[in-house]
């Protein structure tokens, strides 16, 4: 299973260096979303990220970064998407930067998992666990009705909300593409420890850890 990180939402002392530690063991995929920074900030947290893994990284804010820098891709919010015509400018643009650009987006709700209009790389959907995070948002769905969704979705659904290395079985089970963490990655003593945690069981789901 595709395993994604997802930063925190505020950048804080020190993180830049977590981040390299996380994408050296084996992370593929890493949302920068920083809804308060400003693209300068961004950009100089991006310059901390050694170039040779620019291209691991996906922003979920001034998405034009992407033309400036050789990044994996843009994650569009709710509010992106409705401005249907901006942003369809916008992808247009970004892709005559970078032809293999990926488009991702969040859901948390099971109707639009029945199409895939906008073929976008990959979906996050949200709270499929109660969260670790301070927000503490509960799960959303449940899972019988769930797995029959997925299984039938034309899309690369990816579960997102309170993923820690104990549920991804359960991640496995539902039908989910992969898995998106946050607060367990964060919230752990060691996160290096807990993303090589994780990353081993979604390699294997199902397998115990020794």
């Amino acid at each position: 299973m595709k395993l994604i990180v997802v930063s925190k939402s505020r950048i804080y002392s020190g993180e830049a260096e977590l981040v390299i530690k996380i994408l050296e063991s084996g992370l593929e995929i890493f949302h920068l979303r920083k809804p308060y920074a400003s693209r300068k900030t961004m950009e100089i947290f991006i310059n901390q990220i050694p170039r040779k893994y620019w291209d691991r990284i996906v922003v979920h804010s001034n998405y034009m970064l992407a033309a400036k820098y050789p990044l994996k891709g843009i994650h569009l919010t709710s509010k992106q998407r409705k401005k249907k015509l901006k942003t369809w400018m916008l992808l247009k643009y970004l892709k005559t930067k970078n032809r293999t650009l990926s488009i991702s987006t969040s859901y948390h709700s099971l109707e639009p998992l029945n199409q895939n209009k906008n073929n976008y790389k990959y979906v996050f959907l949200s709270t499929i666990f109660n969260s670790v995070s301070k927000d503490k948002r509960q799960a959303n769905f449940v899972s019988p009705n769930l797995s029959v969704i997925l299984n039938n979705s034309p899309q690369n659904v990816i579960a997102l909300g309170g993923i820690t290395a104990s549920n991804i079985d359960d991640v496995a089970k539902m039908g989910f593409s992969g898995a998106a963490a946050v607060g367990g990655i964060w919230a752990s003593d060691n996160p290096v420890e807990t993303f090589n945690e994780i990353k081993e069981k979604c390699k294997n789901p199902g397998a115990v850890l020794v």
